[in-house]
């Protein structure tokens, strides 16, 4: 079977009216073309609130809001229009700390935008922890879970490095043999999307509402 090929985003999306969010300070802190919100699943402002959440960092007490050029703020339900727009703080601050952003493969390292193809989080690697964990997704996945791609063509890829153990006890509450090798810890990826997803180059986000039950059990 053929492998699906996509268009790049930065190309589909190069010449369509986009969202503009910036800062008092007029930083420039994301933009979002209206054909990925319209068609995306959730064209709200709320989502945009949500995503701006992930690259700024503020206190869960802390009250943001995105106003019009006219200083009206912008409704979580009502669908965005092309524009430019500002993200106030309740205390008048003009500066924005952004957060620490995607954690890589080293706590010290920061990503490198132009990639690499190595295997850091290969799960065909010969090793019987690695082999258990592919077998454990396979059976559980079957498929590429964004292409529907045999397993034959797909790697059994870490959601969170597996190097780094720091990332797991934050999101796990646990310090004592962490289970890096279960099968919640991983999906299944075509091989090319394998290496794109180790790359940064894409991610998943959480919508509200779509999240499946958590379990106390990791299976």
């Amino acid at each position: 079977m053929p492998a699906v090929q996509y268009e790049l985003a930065v190309d589909s999306w190069a010449t369509s009216d986009r969202v503009f969010i910036r800062s008092p300070a007029n930083d420039h802190i994301g933009s979002f073309p209206l054909p990925f919100l319209r068609k995306g699943g959730d064209n709200t402002w709320a989502y945009i609130m949500g995503v701006i959440g992930e690259l700024v960092d503020r206190s869960s007490d802390e009250v943001w809001r995105i106003e019009d050029e006219n200083g009206r703020e912008m409704a979580g339900a009502e669908a965005p229009d092309a524009g430019v727009y500002t993200l106030t703080r309740q205390d008048g601050r003009i500066e924005v700390q952004w957060s620490r952003g995607p954690e890589y493969f080293r706590r010290s390292q920061a990503p490198k935008p132009e990639g690499s193809f190595s295997t850091r989080s290969d799960s065909k690697r010969s090793s019987v922890n690695q082999s258990r964990f592919r077998a454990a997704v396979i059976a559980r996945d079957g498929t590429c879970l964004l292409t529907d791609v045999d397993y034959d063509n797909c790697t059994a890829c870490h959601i969170v490095p597996f190097s780094r153990y720091d990332v797991y006890e934050a999101i796990l509450g646990i310090q004592n043999e962490i289970p890096i090798f279960y099968p919640a810890c991983g999906l299944l990826l075509r091989d090319d999307l394998h290496h794109a997803f180790d790359r940064l180059e894409f991610s998943f986000h959480v919508k509200v509402g779509h999240t499946p039950p958590v379990t106390s059990t990791l299976y």
